[in-house]
């Protein structure tokens, strides 16, 4: 007995063998071309260049984003909140953030920015974005 236990592997060596040679097996199993060269791809058109990040100050920049959140344009009420609180980090950018991700109903996005608000301001931000049907 001890003499067979030796000479067989570890169960875990044959799993990872096993799982390799089935990688290899899969790469190898590929159709192979006819030895026709593909046609080359056309490239791509040209992209427009971004516009230059604005010179606005981040207060600037989170008084835009509260009037468009008023405005009901909450995607860009989002951008320039978020803008605003990568320059300068606030809790006021974060909850305009919240707000405007709710009322476009993406609940990833108001979550992550959720947790960049002061604690004391969650609960509200929370009833207000429940009460929009997104329950973050």
């Amino acid at each position: 007995d001890l003499l067979a236990q030796a000479t067989t592997p570890a169960p875990t060596a044959r799993g990872r063998k096993t799982r390799r040679s089935r990688h290899r097996k899969r790469t190898k199993s590929r159709p192979k071309s006819s030895g026709a060269q593909p046609a080359p791809k056309p490239k791509p058109a040209t992209k427009p260049k971004p516009k230059p990040a604005s010179k606005a100050s981040p207060s600037e920049l989170l008084a835009q984003a509260r009037s468009a959140l008023g405005k009901g344009r909450a995607s860009q009420a989002y951008t320039l909140a978020s803008r605003s609180y990568k320059a300068r980090k606030s809790s006021a950018a974060a909850e305009v953030m919240v707000q405007a991700a709710c009322r476009s109903k993406q609940t990833s996005r108001a979550k992550a920015a959720l947790k960049k608000v002061k604690i004391g301001r969650r609960p509200s931000l929370r009833r207000s974005c429940r009460k929009l049907g997104v329950k973050i």
